[in-house]
């Protein structure tokens, strides 16, 4: 990292894909999956929330993979919020004539379709706007539906003639999809000895998937969890970006900082570009942080009230409350159940719902919010 140079290409990014230069950390979780693609083994990247997992996977080890093999095909799908078979195969479906663009120059687009999709019938059409040509996917009569076996089909087909990596993210919303697993569990039969990256935010519905015995894809690949970034290595992180407004912030007051957004990378860049674009030559302290903190969130106010508006009351009054107490070991017990004014089987059907639905997380010491930016919003302007 170049601490003491003025780097232009740094920057705290938010909301967006990070590339190579601005993401922090994760050498083992990236050593690991360079391992597991090199020797084609399927794998389920586990990992909290807003922690760099689709960064991870798609602008760097994707984009590693393209650099070794110049001529090659790198399937990328986002699955979040499927609804229905019909939906999941949709998305499938864009998801690879998207990804064959990506993977051939423009130029080279009509060729490669005619010499690699032979069997199928792909249609070429000109972009009137931007002139370049885009890719459609005609099945042949023979095939009387899409299915998702059918589309693994073909990129197994391109598999044989070029190195191929397969990357489905936010994988666990398959799970209300009730035929979606076995329909999956044949796929990757077909390319078994494709490297497969499957990853998602939500890892109590994706361990269920595969750690369920009875269920279609039980011990499917091998794990990796990404945990959380060493408060040194961040403090770098951030020291490295202050430096360009020539601002420094000691390791201490980096460590406060971390532990104030409970270590999450997407609410500290979140936080420290904020105050990197109102401070220079400054020493940032923790009064400077928890400042900046608040006038952030003062900032967020029409977005959080935004937000929060798609809850009902019981829901709200849920959030109100494990904001307050910021960690909730047993929703179910008396004192909790007390606060809220709700039965037993309501608090335990809306505890749920958040939980499936990523609003809340559960760690080893109980359940607090995913977001910690809303935890401290609903703590300033809620309680």
């Amino acid at each position: 990292m170049c601490i003491d140079t003025i780097c232009p290409m740094k920057a705290f990014l938010i909301d967006q894909a990070i590339e190579e230069e601005n993401f922090c950390n994760f050498e083992s979780e990236r050593e690991a999956l360079r391992r597991h693609i090199k020797q084609k083994n399927h794998i389920v990247l586990y990992g909290p929330r807003n922690f760099g997992k689709t960064s991870l996977v798609k602008n760097i080890i994707g984009k590693e993979f393209k650099q070794t093999h110049p001529e090659s095909f790198v399937f990328f799908a986002d699955l979040i919020e499927v609804r229905s078979m019909e939906m999941l195969v949709s998305r499938l479906r864009a998801a690879f004539e998207n990804s064959f663009r990506h993977s051939f120059p423009a130029k080279n687009l009509i060729q490669k379709t005619k010499r690699l999709l032979s069997a199928l019938r792909p249609e070429i059409n000109i972009d009137p706007l931007t002139g370049q040509p885009s890719l459609s996917i005609t099945l042949s009569e023979q095939k009387h539906q899409d299915t998702i076996v059918f589309i693994f089909e073909m990129i197994q087909d391109l598999a044989k003639k070029m190195p191929s990596l397969i990357i489905i993210d936010e994988f666990q919303d398959i799970a209300i999809i009730p035929e979606a697993q076995a329909h999956f569990r044949a796929a990757f039969e077909i390319t078994k000895d494709t490297p497969i990256i499957l990853l998602g935010s939500k890892n109590h519905i994706l361990s269920q998937i595969f750690a369920n015995p009875n269920a279609p894809l039980a011990s499917w690949g091998q794990d990796i969890s990404m945990g959380k970034i060493p408060y040194t290595d961040y403090h770098l992180y951030i020291q490295e970006r202050f430096s360009q407004n020539k601002n420094t912030i000691s390791l201490e007051t980096a460590t406060e900082l971390q532990d104030l957004v409970k270590r999450v990378p997407e609410s500290i860049n979140t936080l420290c570009q904020h105050i990197h674009i109102n401070h220079e030559n400054t020493d940032i302290t923790l009064t400077i942080v928890n400042t900046a903190l608040q006038t952030l969130l003062e900032s967020k106010t029409s977005r959080f009230e935004s937000y929060l508006a798609h809850f009902s009351d019981s829901e709200q009054k849920i959030l109100i409350e494990i904001s307050r107490i910021r960690i909730i070991e047993k929703p179910q017990s008396i004192a909790f159940i007390k606060k809220t004014g709700m039965t037993n089987k309501s608090v335990s059907r809306i505890i749920k719902k958040l939980w499936d639905n990523g609003v809340i997380t559960k760690q080893k010491e109980g359940y607090e919010l995913t977001d910690p930016l809303l935890e401290h919003y609903i703590r300033l302007y809620r309680i």
